[in-house]
């Protein structure tokens, strides 16, 4: 079961990159903190929402005074880094979003969402105290190389802002770190609670929501408040935001239950597959901008979006540069299955 919760989370990562990419040059106006802001916001309320629907349906005993007791004296030492853990992923959330508005490829974020399970194991090795092989500093050395030399390719074509950059980074580093901790914590909090991995994980997960919202802090920004008068003028993007957000709560959610079954490593790497979906998803969007600039077409219609053709010039890519991005790919899976 944790294999395909962990799948349907990836899928749901796929679809989510490729749309928050045609959405942050649209309808969020390029700015990442009005994302953000939406994001963490619904994401929270569908999240809480989601774990509602699984106490009734898995849940034993009174669901509020378990949660309730969980916040309390001892457990503490638990629920605060649960809520910690949350932090950690709107942190993830917030560098992504700066990532969408400045870099022309949704796969260049994609490659480095995957090149993270790397980052996880090294780290969990010298947690662990275990010495690093040969294997190891191949693993890593490949993952890096393909993660490099695609944002080198995407470069070749002229797109801007493709280069490694401080958000980009912060997806990997606030990425490994989440994934690093959730997995030292939730073994430790089904111990203490003596439940099962199902029951501690719904017990928890109010916690991790309560975090995720951290990105709500946005609204203090004059541009953020302005943003959120101007959209209910916008009904139809609303409806689509609200799809967008139960895609995107939905890999969260199973991710979470993923992890509270199988490894981490193990969710990293069937996660990490994720960006042979986006890449198609982009060849599909380079397909449609083309269609539409030979028959002057004003907007394209991409995924459910119609958007100014002249905003999806970024997805127009060379044939070689198409092939060198799918061995970069390559490269990244390899390095993640050579890790030992």
């Amino acid at each position: 079961m944790g294999y395909l919760l962990t799948m349907i989370s990836a899928f749901a990562l796929a679809l989510t990159v490729t749309a928050d990419k045609l959405m942050v040059g649209d309808f969020y106006q390029n700015n990442p903190r009005n994302a953000w802001f939406v994001s963490s916001a619904l994401g929270a309320i569908l999240g809480l929402t989601a774990t509602v629907f699984a106490w009734v349906l898995f849940g034993e005993g009174d669901a509020i005074s378990q949660i309730v007791s969980f916040g309390q004296g001892s457990m503490l030492l638990l629920s605060i880094p649960m809520i910690f853990m949350g932090v950690l992923v709107s942190l993830t959330l917030r560098s992504y979003f700066f990532c969408m508005a400045t870099t022309s490829v949704t796969t260049s974020v994609a490659v480095a969402i995957a090149a993270t399970p790397i980052f996880v194991f090294g780290v969990q090795l010298l947690i662990s105290g275990e010495i690093w092989t040969t294997l190891h500093w191949v693993s890593l050395l490949v993952t890096v190389s393909g993660l490099i030399g695609f944002e080198l390719s995407a470069e070749h074509d002229g797109a801007t802002g493709s280069r490694i950059n401080l958000p980009l980074l912060g997806v990997i580093g606030f990425g490994t770190a989440y994934l690093v901790l959730v997995d030292i914590l939730l073994p430790v909090i089904e111990t203490n609670l003596r439940a099962t991995e199902v029951q501690a994980s719904l017990i928890a997960m109010p916690y991790y929501w309560f975090g995720f919202a951290f990105g709500v802090i946005s609204f203090r920004i004059a541009s953020v408040r302005v943003f959120i008068r101007t959209i209910f003028n916008r009904w139809h993007f609303i409806l689509l935001i609200l799809l967008l957000e139960i895609i995107g709560a939905s890999f969260y959610f199973f991710e979470f239950f993923g992890l509270s079954q199988i490894s981490a490593t193990l969710v990293a790497l069937i996660t990490g597959a994720h960006i042979v979906a986006v890449w198609m998803f982009d060849l599909y969007i380079g397909r449609r901008y083309k269609i539409a600039t030979e028959g002057d077409e004003i907007k394209t219609k991409v995924l459910g979006f119609r958007l100014p053709t002249e905003n999806l010039d970024g997805y127009d890519i060379s044939k070689k540069t198409l092939v060198m991005q799918a061995v970069f790919i390559l490269m990244t899976l390899a390095g993640l299955i050579l890790w030992p």
